[in-house]
């Protein structure tokens, strides 16, 4: 089958006043966006550039969403036709990619196609888009179904519900590879009232083809972003080897010699370090860690003391002493949690009696807040 079709991208622009912008950009056969999701195949995609979008973080309903464009691509053969039926007699190569068409094979006459669209919970939905080629004389109508059941809170019979969030057509657009439209659907579990709902969404793709068109579905991509979630250093920890971070008594640290009474020191806990200084682990403590677990040992000490132990831009030591130790304590350790700051630094205080003493820093495992996974394809 030939197919003569012309290339154009409708530019998606997720703002607080939802606006869209159609552009054409001359991609490559396979490039894909510019946010580490590879597009489908065979398509033209937005340009390269995130920041011709204008993105913020966006508020919607107190929640505040990262800016940052998701995709989910559910390719043709994700779709089960009408009543269940699959749709491998109607496959198709196009442009490099497996694509369906209705009349691909003798008696092909599909006209409603539909999929499931899995995305996280609370994601917000900004963008459809159809891939794929439009016949001359019939259209395509490209929809997307939010179906909420409803569970009464004091029990009783469930209920169903289903609305179209998002339904367009190729009318406009004959011919082309992608065709999109903007909307603003939050997903997820939510509470109406006393009762809770349960959200789910499908796909689904009406060909008409009451007059033999030729019409080519290669896949639907929906465009979502996630929440920004506020989370406490602490809620997520990563173990690690446990690394030497620091060791006054070897000259190889840029700070180094015994932790005197009445004086701190700020000290780098990123990288680790074999017995003389030299790194061996770098960034062994990431960017982003804000909170470390570590081991304090204390050794060769002249004296009584103690040591405290806080992020690296505190202004002033703790009250309380995290390590007491006498001039008869010989390697002396304790086990401590410390956040630390944005340079994965911590400082080191020594108290106000008498003694002096060197000091060895060795990392456990580190704090990092949590991260939504890509969900994306």
């Amino acid at each position: 089958m030939t197919i003569m079709f012309k290339r154009v991208t409708l530019v998606l622009a997720l703002i607080l006043v939802v606006s869209a912008t159609v552009g054409a950009f001359a991609l490559a056969d396979g490039e894909g966006g510019g946010y580490g999701e590879p597009g489908p195949p065979g398509t033209l995609m937005v340009g390269e550039d995130e920041t011709q979008f204008d993105l913020l973080a966006i508020t919607t309903d107190g929640t505040t969403y990262d800016p940052t464009i998701l995709t989910k691509y559910i390719p043709a053969r994700a779709f089960i036709a009408n009543q269940g039926a699959g749709v491998d007699a109607d496959l198709v190569e196009f442009d490099g990619q497996t694509c369906v068409s209705p009349n691909s094979a003798s008696g092909g006459s599909l006209t409603g196609l539909f999929a499931p669209v899995e995305l996280p919970d609370g994601a917000r939905i900004g963008a459809v888009v159809f891939f794929g080629q439009d016949d001359a004389t019939e259209n395509i109508s490209v929809q997307l179904f939010r179906r909420e059941v409803t569970f009464p809170s004091g029990g009783g019979v469930p209920s169903r519900s289903e609305l179209a969030v998002s339904n367009f057509s190729t009318a406009t657009f004959s011919g082309v590879m992608a065709v999109g439209e903007i909307i603003s659907e939050v997903t997820g579990s939510s509470v109406s009232g006393s009762n809770f709902l349960e959200r789910f969404y499908t796909a689904r793709i009406i060909l008409e083809n009451a007059a033999g068109s030729n019409h080519v579905l290669c896949g639907v991509e929906v465009w979502y972003q996630v929440p920004v979630t506020s989370v406490d250093a602490g809620t997520s920890f990563y173990p690690i080897n446990p690394i030497r971070a620091y060791d006054s008594r070897q000259p190889a640290y840029p700070i180094n010699g015994v932790l005197s009474p009445n004086s701190n020191r700020v000290i780098s806990i990123m990288d680790g370090h074999d017995n003389v200084g030299t790194v061996i682990v770098p960034n062994a403590v990431p960017v982003g860690a804000t909170a470390i677990a570590y081991n304090l040992t204390i050794a060769e000490p002249t004296g009584s003391n103690w040591v405290s132990v806080t992020a690296g831009d505190a202004t002033s030591g703790i009250g309380t002493s995290f390590l007491n130790y006498t001039a008869a304590s010989s390697e002396l350790a304790n086990a401590g949690i410390v956040p630390i700051d944005a340079s994965r630094r911590i400082a080191l205080w020594g108290g106000t009696s008498p003694g002096s003493t060197h000091v060895i820093v060795d990392i456990t495992g580190y704090y990092m807040p949590i991260v939504y996974p890509n969900m994306g394809n």
